[in-house]
C-alpha cells in the first residue's frame, strides 16, 4: 500500500490498506498499524472519501489520542466538508497538543 501511495495509486493503495487493516490482529507490531490507519485516511482524502478519511483518522486516534497531526488532518477534512465548528475544535485541540509536545 505505502508503494501505491507514494506513486499516487490511490485506489490501489486505499484496497491494500483495506486488506490489512481487515486482519489487524496479524500485526506484531501494533505501531504499524497505527501507521496504516493514518495512510489509508491519507489515501481516502486523496480519493475525495471524506466520511473515510474521518473514520480512519477517529481509529488512529483511540490508539493514540496524543498525536497532534491527527487533529491537524481532522481539522483539514472537517473544513472541506463545510463543518467548520468541528474544524474549530480540531484545530484547537491540534494546538493544544502541539504546545505540550515542544
Amino acid at each position: 500500500g505505502r508503494l501505491y501511495l507514494k506513486r499516487r495509486m490511490f485506489k490501489q493503495a486505499r484496497r491494500n490498506f483495506q486488506a490489512a487493516i481487515k486482519t489487524k490482529d496479524g500485526y506484531l507490531d501494533k505501531s504499524l498499524f497505527y501507521k496504516d490507519l493514518l495512510y489509508m485516511a491519507e489515501a481516502c482524502v486523496f480519493l475525495g472519501d471524506y466520511p473515510a478519511t474521518l473514520k480512519y483518522l477517529q481509529s488512529a486516534r483511540i490508539i493514540n489520542p496524543e498525536d497532534p497531526q491527527i487533529y491537524f488532518n481532522q481539522a483539514l477534512v472537517y473544513q472541506k466538508m463545510g463543518r467548520q465548528k468541528e474544524a474549530a475544535s480540531a484545530r484547537k485541540r491540534y494546538i493544544e497538543l502541539s504546545k505540550q509536545s515542544k
